[in-house]
Parts: C-alpha cells; sequence; structure tokens
C-alpha cells in the first residue's frame, strides 16, 4: 500500500511499522503535527503533559470507534501495541528532520535505558481493565 506516487521523494513518503511493544521515550512533535492510522491490529496513543504526567489514553482499531489520531505540534506522545502484529500509518509534513534533545521526555526512558521495562508496564496499564 503506497498512497504517494513511486516518483515521490523519500521524505515525504508515509512509515509503515509493525509494532510489537511501545515506543517507551516520549516524542513532542514540537513543529510538525502527526497523525497515525491503524490498518490492523489494536494500537493505543498516549499523550503527557510537558511534566509527564498522563491526560489522554486512546485505543484504535481498524473499524473501531477510533482508527486514526492527529497529534498536535508541541504535543508529547507515545504509542503502545495492543494486539501482536499490529500495522499503522505515521505520518507528518517532510523533510524528516532528525529529533532534537528538547522534543524528548526527559522523565521517559531511552530505549536501552534503566527502567524501560517500568515504563512500558504503566503505559500498558493505561488500556487495561
Amino acid at each position: 500500500l503506497d498512497i504517494v506516487s513511486a516518483e515521490a521523494p523519500m521524505d515525504s513518503k508515509p512509515t509503515r511499522v509493525v509494532l510489537t511493544r511501545a515506543k517507551v521515550r516520549l516524542e513532542d512533535a514540537r513543529a510538525k503535527a502527526e497523525t497515525i492510522v491503524v490498518l490492523r491490529g489494536r494500537l493505543g496513543v498516549l499523550v503527557f503533559d510537558d511534566e509527564g504526567r498522563l491526560q489522554a489514553a486512546r485505543e484504535m482499531a481498524p473499524g473501531g470507534a477510533v482508527i486514526g489520531y492527529n497529534i498536535p505540534p508541541g504535543v508529547f506522545h507515545s504509542i503502545v501495541c495492543l494486539a501482536a502484529g499490529t500495522l499503522f500509518i505515521e505520518a507528518k509534513a517532510g523533510p524528516y528532520a532528525v529529533p532534537l534533545d528538547a522534543e524528548w521526555g526527559t522523565w521517559a526512558p531511552a530505549e536501552g535505558e534503566p527502567g524501560v521495562a517500568e515504563a512500558l508496564a504503566a503505559m500498558g496499564a493505561a488500556f487495561s481493565g
């Protein structure tokens, strides 16, 4: 599935990802809005304030009440896989820019840092029960 022409530059093509767990480090799309649409499976999106307090947790699934989510610029967020083999499109305006240190939630551990397992468990807990 490609929703742009093959001739389009790579920085304008959507990202297609199969997720098996979660994106632990909280990202802040400072300069650009970001849109996530679930194609298969179930995905949770978490929205946090600037201090890392959970503000919203939404489950998304094809055919469900919510199939996608638009994250405005300046909002810390993360995603959690709620079903194995989840497939989604994450898109934002190009060109791609490597995230700056200020765009990551300093209170959330980066991959490989201590506290990742606890952060994943807390994120998943927002969708259990």
